[in-house]
């Protein structure tokens, strides 16, 4: 499912990093990502916030023309500030992996590529404990919709 997302690092202002396109809400994203970095750890963060990716699961990069059909194109720098029509983030701290999804007044906005809704909000839905107990993701996506 084309659902936008960015990894990011997190700091004192805010989030930069690089685009996702494919599966970025909590169950496939997040997830993949919080077991990836129980085994690469910080090498991971490091790749994964450097490229614009189609699918970081499938190592598929726009930048890097790792994409099926080929293509090549530039990379460049998401934050909170992008419209890239993204629905959550995963923002790395040095301990945590904060998970935001985009809201209006409480309610989880459905955005779309290049079509980000003004007014909406990046919301802390979640912040797991890169070194704690693997936490529920279903629980994680299903709090997004409340």
């Amino acid at each position: 499912m084309s659902t936008r997302s960015i990894i990011a690092i997190q700091n004192k202002t805010g989030f930069k990093g690089g685009y996702h396109h494919w599966d970025g809400y909590p169950t496939g994203l997040g997830e993949y990502l919080f077991d990836t970095f129980q085994e690469d750890g910080w090498g991971m963060v490091e790749k994964a916030t450097s490229h614009s990716w189609s699918s970081f699961q499938s190592e598929e990069c726009h930048c890097c023309g790792t994409m099926s059909d080929g293509r090549r194109e530039k990379f460049w720098v998401a934050d909170e500030n992008s419209e890239c029509g993204a629905e959550y983030v995963y923002a790395f701290t040095p301990t945590h992996m904060n998970i935001y999804g985009r809201k209006i007044d409480g309610q989880q906005v459905i955005e779309f590529f290049g079509m980000t809704t003004p007014n909406a909000q990046w919301d802390l839905i979640a912040s797991v404990d890169l070194n704690g107990k693997k936490p529920d993701f279903n629980k994680i996506e299903q709090e997004q919709y409340v």
